[in-house]
């Protein structure tokens, strides 16, 4: 018979105090009320691990060692406000009236709360489809959104930012959704949350990204986020990890579609600057 679950606050407190956690120790807790070595005791501890890593309880070292979560840390949710609804119920129109039918929204502001000093001006990112861009950049000026501006490669977003966007008040930059579209529309991306969007009486179903995706972008990024980079990206990277459940096997292996290379040196800026933190993140 399949073991039931346990659950993360069961966890933590039969291993107290105990930073990392062996694949045996883990083996041992799962089946202490069951025979050891059934098949279908093994499929079911294979399945108790991914879910709990997936849940953010456990962070996977190596291939034998797991670290326990500390259960202080918040689940990172932003704050949506109507001038974000109404932009994604307006890309809900164009899902319909085009056929695209998913993309990702975010706000340049929510890094706001892990930040000393406030830039003047939030930007609004919208990740689609290379294909996309052109029609929900008119699309958008269509109905009335006056500060829109299309961000296909680079040297756009230098030329753009130089230029238009750094002036504008509320600007919205269209731009390529960098990678794993194609899981967005199965609600299975990992750096993915979804959530329904209302305003006015309409809604829609809505994906926003996870504090590890805002997060490698912001490291990528040279030219749109310029206003949270230097001393300010060290704060915001600080306080997310001493703030917030974050999972770096998502945050590495997103990083590593974007870059190999500068997913080595985010792994190492991370190392460098912020490794008390990261091990004080758990108990």
């Amino acid at each position: 018979m399949m073991l039931k679950q346990p659950k993360r606050d069961t966890l933590r407190t039969y291993f107290k105090n105990q930073r990392t956690l062996s694949k045996q120790d883990l083996w041992e807790y799962y089946t202490r009320k069951a025979p050891i070595g059934t098949q279908e005791e093994e499929t079911g501890f294979f399945w108790f691990l991914f879910e709990l890593q997936q849940e953010g309880v456990l962070y996977q070292l190596s291939e034998d060692t797991y670290r326990l979560i500390g259960n202080t840390l918040l689940r990172y949710e932003p704050y949506l406000d109507t001038h974000f609804y109404r932009l994604n119920i307006d890309l809900s129109e164009i899902y319909r009236k085009y056929g695209i039918y998913y993309h990702c929204a975010w706000v340049s502001g929510w890094f706001n709360e892990f930040m000393v000093h406030q830039p003047i001006r939030d930007l609004t990112i919208v990740e689609v489809e290379k294909e996309a861009i052109d029609t929900i950049f008119h699309h958008l000026k269509g109905v009335g959104y006056k500060e829109v501006f299309a961000v296909l490669y680079k040297k756009d977003a230098q030329i753009l930012s130089e230029k238009y966007i750094f002036e504008a008040e509320k600007p919205i930059i269209v731009t390529k959704m960098l990678s794993g579209s194609r899981l967005i529309r199965q609600h299975k991306n990992p750096e993915m949350l979804l959530k329904t969007a209302q305003y006015e009486g309409e809604q829609t179903l809505i994906a926003l990204p996870r504090l590890e995706k805002l997060l490698v972008d912001l490291y990528f990024d040279d030219t749109l986020l310029l206003a949270y980079k230097g001393a300010e990206q060290d704060h915001i990277f600080r306080s997310a990890i001493c703030k917030y459940e974050l999972n770096f096997r998502t945050m590495f292996a997103y990083a590593s579609r974007r870059s190999e290379k500068k997913a080595d040196k985010l792994k190492e800026y991370l190392s460098i600057n912020f490794q008390a933190e990261i091990q004080n993140t758990v108990i």
